[in-house]
């Protein structure tokens, strides 16, 4: 054989044994964590499972602080639901005692109508001996008093 054939196999038999070799190592389907694993002495095993319960305690108590505040929240939104309720109910009260207070307000004021009669105005004599009737002049409203009081008001500010 020549010199060349014995390097290509050579070379051939290098190749194929370093491919085979890459190639067993993940044959038997291990996750790089497993082989880590393998890899790993003792007493890295131990410390890597003494900061995982480090870790867990940690969490462990991260979530027992977290469920007291629901607690806290919960009874904090109880005392919030009982004295809305509470104030329901005194809402519900004043409007029953309103509207009780506007019927009778409604009723005092047709009574009131009813009771009010009406005067026939004196004949009054005018100058020639004539009878003279008085108008009767509608009732103010309180509308010319506000509008005084409006203009005195704004005297005074001036």
């Amino acid at each position: 054989m020549s010199y060349r054939k014995m390097m290509y196999i050579a070379l051939l038999f290098i190749l194929l044994t370093t491919s085979g070799c890459s190639l067993f190592r993940f044959v038997d389907n291990s996750s790089p964590e497993d082989i880590q694993k393998f890899e790993t002495s003792k007493d890295d095993l131990w410390n890597q499972k003494k900061a995982l319960e480090q870790e867990k305690a940690a969490h462990l108590k991260q979530l027992a602080d977290q469920q007291a505040q629901i607690i806290l929240m919960h009874r904090g939104m109880s005392d919030q639901q009982t004295k809305i309720a509470h104030a329901d109910k005194q809402i519900a009260e004043s409007n029953k005692i309103i509207e009780d207070l506007t019927i009778q307000v409604k009723l005092l004021e047709e009574e009131k109508e009813k009771t009010v009669t009406v005067k026939e105005p004196e004949p009054v004599l005018s100058g020639f001996g004539r009878v003279r009737r008085r108008r009767l002049r509608p009732a103010r409203s309180g509308v010319r008093r506000k509008s005084r009081e409006r203009n005195r008001q704004r005297r005074r500010r001036q």
